[in-house]
């Protein structure tokens, strides 16, 4: 069977609960934003989106585009750095429409799904692609929670006991995911059972998946320097809400964002609604609100921010439009 007929068999079967899943998700998620709205003047919102400056939109605009273009370099640094690797406009496509499918995918999960199988569609074998976007996943999630005890230290307010507790329960899970694909037992535990025979089939997928991780761990200096980009990543992301903020003429300080961005961002990564809508309104309502901004202020921020993102990874659209699951 191949790489394809697997990925159809399997959306196949699994299309029943996928859609309950993404309903509920769905509902759940406009739940959320319509108890803000409930509680917002949503005239008020207006006049503080009609009311933004345009050049600092474009801007923050730019920024977004930055940010995504800087994901497809740092993703491919760590896929060349074990091997070939296709040219940079092949990942910039696959970020920018992935991206764009994370927005309408709960937790961005199905956005990471894409983007092993568009790499396979190239020269990168499914066990390299699949290792890549792992190790760039928890370098990812290490930078942003390294960035949000950063933003804690300098942050003009006491930060809820309840952040603190989503940072260690991430750095758990993600202690966790590393200590088990990376452990010595675990490898034994899976070689024991893919010597049955209706596993024997995977046998040749996992070591080989095994031997890129192997490859990833043998090179502590590129490791550094994807953790270096990710601080970086992260850090352009948060320029990009600051500045458009600035544009909704939210003098704040900058280390006010420095907490709330990676924050917020963390909690969307929980897979509860379609593309973070509405736990990135709270996100922000929450964090904001600690320091002073209005409600209405806070919520017109995430809007805006979610229309940026959207907007900045509009040729993502465009591509997938054009050709689907082979973009």
């Amino acid at each position: 069977m191949n790489g394809n007929e697997t990925l159809a068999d399997h959306a196949q079967e699994a299309a029943p609960g996928d859609r309950r899943g993404i309903w509920l998700r769905l509902v759940l998620g406009l739940g959320i934003l319509a108890g803000i709205f409930v509680f917002v003047d949503t005239r008020a919102i207006g006049g503080i989106l009609a009311g933004a400056d345009p050049l600092i939109l474009l801007a923050a605009l730019a920024l977004f585009v930055l940010e995504r273009v800087a994901a497809a370099m740092r993703w491919r640094m760590l896929i060349a750095g074990i091997g070939e690797a296709p040219p940079l406009s092949r990942f910039i496509s696959l970020i920018f429409t992935s991206t764009f499918l994370a927005f309408f995918l709960p937790g961005g999960v199905g956005g990471e799904i894409f983007r092993i199988y568009g790499l396979t569609r190239g020269r990168i074998d499914m066990a390299r692609a699949l290792a890549s976007v792992f190790v760039e996943r928890v370098l990812a999630l290490v930078a942003l929670g390294m960035l949000i005890l950063w933003g804690l230290a300098n942050a003009p307010f006491s930060p809820p006991d309840a952040v603190l507790v989503a940072i260690l329960f991430s750095f758990s899970v993600i202690g966790a995911a590393c200590a088990l694909i990376f452990s010595p037992g675990v490898r034994r535990l899976a070689a024991r059972l893919l010597q049955s025979g209706r596993l024997s089939k995977w046998q040749a997928g996992i070591d080989n998946l095994f031997g890129n991780f192997d490859a990833f761990l043998t090179r502590p200096g590129l490791l550094a320097a994807g953790f270096v980009l990710a601080i970086g990543f992260q850090l352009l992301r948060v320029v990009a809400v600051w500045v458009a903020a600035l544009a909704l003429g939210m003098d704040h300080a900058f280390a006010l964002f420095l907490y709330a961005v990676p924050s917020v961002n963390l909690i969307t990564q929980i897979p509860i609604s379609i593309g973070g809508v509405g736990v990135r309104e709270a996100g922000f309502a929450a964090l904001l609100g600690l320091a002073g901004v209005s409600l209405e202020a806070a919520v017109a921020l995430s809007l805006l921010t979610y229309a940026l993102s959207v907007l900045a990874v509009c040729p993502g659209a465009i591509t997938f439009a054009r050709q689907g699951l082979r973009a």
